[in-house]
């Protein structure tokens, strides 16, 4: 961890120690359920490795938190926690932005007024089917998507939009990030879609190199792939083919709700 990060913890009252192991806790509200969730970016392998102390650490949520969640970030080499209490939520991944040459078989343009809800359906469509076990509806997850992913709104995401025979097709949603740890600047790949009928034609893969291809030069890209999405198993092994390298999982107590959009 960058050591001004560390120091910042510790000076918030992040800090916090079970059995003399140390992790970091940080209380945060998820965005679209409004959940309180503990969220732990440093924890000590011994800790989660220890049912009776994993025990401790989910009490704690609710004696001092009062959260309904505790989501622990792991490096991906980290042995499993193998604690039936958690479950893996997320993995995530890092490519190093780099130009690509290769024609891309449609057009790739940023978002506009015109293809705005095209791709806030996309992203509902994506909140919904990573919410699915809960009670979220459309218009809540739409709602919240145009309140955040909405053309003009400093410091929001930005979008490239797939057209094919003057059809949009797909998206691919991003936003800047600083991450949690290693206080590194990062792009953060909100979602990647592509319409049912252009499966399978490399789209998603042409969106994500445009992507890269603005870019390009020192710039780290930050996906996820959601755990329990049916199709997780094969975004992750595409994702690795393209170079893509997993860093880090999160874990969860509890039932399934996501950690992001992820990428479809």
């Amino acid at each position: 961890m960058h050591e001004s990060l560390r120091e910042h913890y510790a000076c918030t009252g992040a800090t916090w120690m079970i059995a003399d192991l140390p992790f970091v806790g940080v209380v945060v509200e998820e965005p679209i359920l409004s959940w309180t969730d503990v969220y732990c970016p440093l924890v000590a392998p011994e800790l989660v490795h220890d049912p009776a102390l994993v025990g401790v650490l989910l009490e704690a949520r609710q004696e001092i938190w009062n959260a309904e969640r505790v989501i622990l970030r792991l490096p991906t080499q980290t042995r499993d926690p193998g604690d039936p209490r958690l479950r893996r939520l997320a993995q995530y991944l890092h490519k190093e932005a780099r130009r690509h040459d290769e024609p891309a078989s449609v057009e790739i343009v940023p978002v506009t007024p015109n293809t705005q809800e095209f791709v806030h359906g996309l992203l509902a469509k994506a909140i919904l089917n990573g919410y699915r076990d809960s009670a979220l509806d459309f218009d809540r997850a739409l709602e919240y998507v145009r309140a955040t992913y909405t053309l003009g709104q400093e410091e929001r995401a930005s979008s490239l939009v797939a057209i094919d025979g003057g059809r949009a097709v797909g998206h691919i949603t991003w936003t800047e990030a600083t991450d949690d740890v290693t206080s590194r600047e990062i792009t953060e790949i909100v979602d990647v879609y592509v319409l049912e009928d252009r499966e399978g034609t490399g789209i998603s893969k042409q969106l994500t190199q445009a992507l890269e291809n603005r870019l390009a030069g020192g710039r780290t890209l930050r996906g996820n792939v959601i755990s329990d999405d049916p199709g997780a198993g094969r975004v992750a092994a595409g994702l690795a083919s393209w170079g893509w390298r997993f860093v880090f999982d999160l874990w969860v107590n509890g039932d399934p709700v996501p950690a992001s959009h992820g990428i479809s």
